[in-house]
């Protein structure tokens, strides 16, 4: 099969912004400005640590102004809130990232995000001497991007020889007592942190982690605390795009960072991290085709945060089971059941729950492409789904076109309480109607469509199952031809027109039939007068009470799906002969009874709980 949906979708995405050639490269850092502008690499590292990526993924390039979010996540792991609060606020500033915005009463920058509230935060990072800071700070990036990074000594040169407005800001902050002792200290480990070497998947792993929590998702490292994540990534939301960050959150709604290298870090929260790389800026400062792919992504996804609140994470996929487990509520001839049990393993269900999201449209992709070779039909359940977003629906089609490239042939079951609930939108409608090669009604019609086409696959037609006589119930294959004649005695043919009632539900269950010819089910009555179907019934199956002891009432409405032939068995008149040979074959009957009940209940179990 092919990379995957999300795979996909990045490469198609990664080819629509490639043509734009706007902006030009930062040239205020003399090294920046060597960089090959043309280069785009987009990557995302979901919370479960699979990794997406496209374009130059794997070329270093310089963190910048990106590696301001996680110095201060340094800051609110190594000091109490109050401390970092008095040190610099929370508040956009709507000014150039080299503003000096500092807040008129107390003389701090306004947020972490711009260059003097970076100053401010590092300076607050110096404790032990240069070296040690330095070294605390390449630890905690590592930690997050799950790998030990360095420092690009000629950008970090050409930062501190050409940093002088950051030199003025470190001067002013000390002025206004905001930082103490030498400022050159504090600036120059920022220059250093700025200097940083990431690549896309760096950055990817780093958004990642803080959207699981402060967990990597690949190393399962806790890098920092949940609560610090939030304050970071609330910062992020609101300034973490320089001056443009106002317009960010309202047209893209997702929290992100950028910096002048080219970077821009995505995170959504409980979901993924994504991290684009170009490397042409706009007049703000920030990555032209970054801003391309993010907003794309949110609109054409529907990510945006602010739109309408997002489910709680939980298993999408509720049990995934092939039809060696679970079959359907047909009773085949055995002879047949055999023949089907050999290819049943070329079918599979996948039964879904919960908010069918992205991530979790994700979570599925990545499921059903690692599924073992030789899979013919793949059915999806929507029984238990909530909800159905229209990212969940997009991905979801890639999926299934994949999938049917494959020779895969895909199946969708109880669609219409999506519809019911209000749960499915246009593009749900769309896959709905265009994507599945079927959709219908419920799980189990889907089992027996699916089984039926692998048994006519093998030459089989199941709509022409073959009249049988007494010899050829099974419940009496095992009786010797003298126990069959001496059982006619008891055996009154019978014949019901298709759309008749055998019996009904509450009846008393006197009679046993034996299915001759025609195809009958067992309906269990629901309230409001509709009826689900327990078993449906071939010839050579029987139909009757679990025990003929008794006369226990019927629990099921027993229907006629086509014209039906069948042997009644009297049973009250056999159990009341008292010869050897009635009171044999009556527990030879009596035995295969239970047989079947036990069966019926077997099977309702593993449709209940079979799990792989």
């Amino acid at each position: 099969m092919g990379p995957g949906p999300i795979s996909g979708y990045l490469a198609d995405l990664h080819a629509r912004v490639a043509p734009n050639h706007s902006g030009s490269v930062a040239t205020y850092i003399p090294e920046l400005a060597k960089v090959n502008p043309d280069q785009l690499g987009i990557a995302l590292v979901t919370v479960d640590g699979r990794a997406y990526a496209v374009g130059h993924t794997t070329q270093a390039f310089t963190i910048q102004s990106v590696s301001k979010v996680f110095t201060y996540g340094m800051l609110l792991q190594s000091a109490n809130l109050e401390r970092v609060m008095a040190i610099v606020g929370i508040e956009p500033s709507g000014d150039a990232f080299n503003s000096i915005s500092l807040d008129p009463q107390s003389g701090r920058p306004v947020n972490p995000m711009i260059n003097a509230g970076a100053i401010a935060v590092s300076s607050q990072l110096t404790t032990g001497g240069a070296l040690a800071a330095e070294q605390r700070i390449l630890q905690a990036f590592g930690q997050y991007a799950g790998r030990p990074l360095s420092i690009d000594q000629s950008v970090y040169q050409s930062e501190k020889t050409t940093g002088h407005r950051n030199r003025a800001i470190a001067h002013l902050l000390l002025n206004n007592s905001i930082t103490t002792g030498d400022p050159e200290l504090g600036l120059d480990l920022y220059f250093k942190q700025c200097s940083i070497l990431v690549d896309c998947l760096d950055l990817a792993r780093m958004a990642a982690t803080l959207a699981n929590d402060g967990v990597n998702p690949v190393t399962r490292e806790a890098v920092i605390d949940a609560p610090n994540v939030s304050r970071m990534l609330s910062v992020m939301a609101s300034c973490g795009m320089y001056d443009f960050s106002g317009q960010w959150i309202y047209e893209i709604g997702i929290p992100a960072k950028s910096g002048v290298g080219g970077g821009i870090m995505l995170v959504m929260p409980g979901y993924f991290g994504l991290a684009v790389f170009s490397p042409r800026l706009d007049a703000k400062g920030n990555s032209v085709r970054g801003i391309e792919v993010c907003k794309a992504l949110s609109e054409e996804l529907g990510l945006n945060v602010l739109q309408r609140s997002r489910s709680a994470l939980g298993a999408v996929i509720r049990a995934n089971y092939t039809l060696a487990n679970v079959s359907s509520r047909r009773a085949r001839k055995p002879e047949i059941a055999a023949q089907l049990a050999a290819v049943a393993e070329n079918a599979r269900v996948i039964e879904l729950t919960g908010a069918l999201n992205f991530y979790a449209a994700e979570l599925l992709s990545q499921t059903a492409l690692s599924l073992p070779p030789g899979l013919q039909y793949l059915i999806f359940d929507f029984r238990h789904v909530s909800s159905f977003e229209r990212a969940a629906a997009k991905l979801l089609a890639s999926l299934i076109d994949e999938l049917e490239g494959a020779n895969i042939l895909v199946f969708f079951t109880d669609t219409a309480r999506l519809e019911e609930f209000g749960a499915i939108g246009e593009d749900g409608r769309a896959l709905l109607d265009e994507r599945a090669a079927s959709t219908l009604a419920n799980l189990d019609k889907a089992i027996e469509l699916v089984e039926d086409w692998l048994l006519q696959a093998m030459g089989i037609d199941t709509d022409l199952q073959q009249a049988v006589g007494l010899s050829g119930v099974a419940l009496c294959a095992d009786l010797s031809a003298a126990d069959q004649r001496y059982l006619t005695r008891y055996l009154t043919a019978c014949r019901f027109n298709q759309g008749e009632y055998l019996t009904r539900a509450g009846e008393q269950g006197e009679h046993l039939h034996l299915l001759l010819d025609g195809r009958v089910s067992l309906l269990q009555p629901l309230e409001g007068g509709s009826q689900e179907r327990v078993e449906t019934v071939d010839p050579s199956g029987m139909i009757g009470p679990a025990s003929l002891v008794g006369h226990e009432p019927q629990p099921f409405n027993v229907f006629a799906e086509s014209d039906v032939a069948t042997l009644r068995v009297d049973c009250a008149a056999l159990l009341a002969d008292r010869s050897p040979d009635a009171q044999r074959i009556a527990l030879h009957l009596i035995r295969g009874c239970a047989a079947t009940a036990m069966s019926r209940l077997q099977k309702a179990l593993r449709q209940l709980y079979s799990k792989v």
